[in-house]
């Protein structure tokens, strides 16, 4: 009995091991097939397994010893694709955190710290909200899940944040921008073909940042769509991508952050910047799930970047970076635009 069941775990581990090198390899064809992309949402913990897999392997007592050499080379399989695509996003992050900022200031442009936060629609703690924002002192905040109306008496936010931008209805759109600076041209996009499973996906508020000694700013507050139905993500990339390529002829800085719902290892992610001829300055930084939400019950480290900054070619950045919070099911993220001095 014990061996029968010594070989049955034998041939799990087997069966294992080639499903998990068809699922790396299929995301690596997630650039052609975009339905493959999905797969690359995990592709974090599908490095991470192969790892442990691996290490496994090593002191597994296979009743068929035969079976040890085909795991491990199957396990190289998805290894080799992980690190093909978590790799390069993991190298420019480095290469990110050692830009010189007094370079980026030399360069005639001048610095604008933003933060960009998905509270979590069920948040009603507004001083926790507060607290979370003012402890980094960005200038510009960049709000998802933020109902318009909840939070409109906390006094310390509007005190900081005199000039705020938001929608007019929390039941469909909760995007909000607080800015220490005057706004114009504050306008909301739906960027769905129809009503979708979430009414508050697939939106977009857009202001102009008017800061002193620095050149007009527009920013685009998104919070796009689960990656399915595949085909309301990519209207919703489409659209988006039309409405900023029309503005930038009045309006040539821009800036997209928000919440994506798609990791930056994806090729979607990439796919809108290329679009848009924008750099994605968001580099391998897991912002969900943060330590204020649970998954059934589990507060697991965070595993996908949902969370992006991407900047057209006229602005520079520092690295984004995760910042602490008292709430939200996402990690806020933090960067220093550097933008063409006025």
């Amino acid at each position: 009995m014990i061996s029968r069941v010594r070989a049955f775990l034998d041939l799990a581990i087997l069966v294992g091991a080639i499903v998990a090198a068809l699922l790396a390899v299929s995301g690596l064809l997630g650039g052609v097939f975009a339905i493959f992309d999905l797969v690359n949402h995990f592709q974090l913990l599908i490095f991470i397994a192969t790892i442990a897999g691996l290490a496994a392997s090593l002191i597994w007592p296979f009743q068929k010893s035969a079976f040890r050499r085909p795991v491990q080379l199957l396990l190289l399989v998805p290894l080799i694709c992980s690190t093909l695509l978590l790799g390069p996003d993991a190298v420019r992050r480095v290469l990110s955190a050692e830009a010189d900022p007094s370079m980026l200031i030399e360069q005639n442009r001048a610095p604008l710290k933003l933060m960009s936060f998905n509270i979590y629609l069920g948040t009603w703690d507004g001083n926790g909200l507060a607290r979370s924002i003012l402890a980094h002192n960005p200038e510009v905040v960049n709000l998802q899940e933020f109902p318009p109306k909840r939070f409109r008496r906390q006094q310390a936010l509007n005190k900081a944040y005199p000039h705020q931008a938001k929608c007019d209805d929390w039941k469909t759109c909760t995007l909000g921008i607080l800015s220490k600076y005057p706004l114009t041209d504050i306008k909301h996009f739906d960027l769905n073909d129809g009503p979708g499973r979430n009414p508050i996906h697939g939106k977009m508020l857009a202001a102009t940042i008017n800061a002193p000694g620095r050149a007009p700013l527009r920013l685009y507050n998104v919070h796009f769509g689960w990656p399915l139905p595949l085909s309301a993500k990519q209207t919703q990339f489409k659209r988006a991508a039309e409405i900023i390529a029309v503005d930038a002829a009045n309006n040539p800085n821009q800036i997209v952050a928000g919440d994506f719902n798609a990791t930056g290892w994806s090729f979607a992610v990439d796919g809108f910047a290329d679009q848009l001829g924008f750099s994605r300055r968001s580099q391998f930084l897991p912002t969900f799930p943060a330590p204020f939400s649970k998954i059934k019950g589990l507060s697991p480290p965070a595993f996908l970047s949902l969370d992006h900054v991407l900047t057209g070619p006229t602005l520079s950045s520092g690295p984004v970076v995760r910042a602490s919070a008292l709430l939200g099911d996402h990690w806020p993220i933090l960067t220093t635009l550097y933008i063409p001095k006025r």
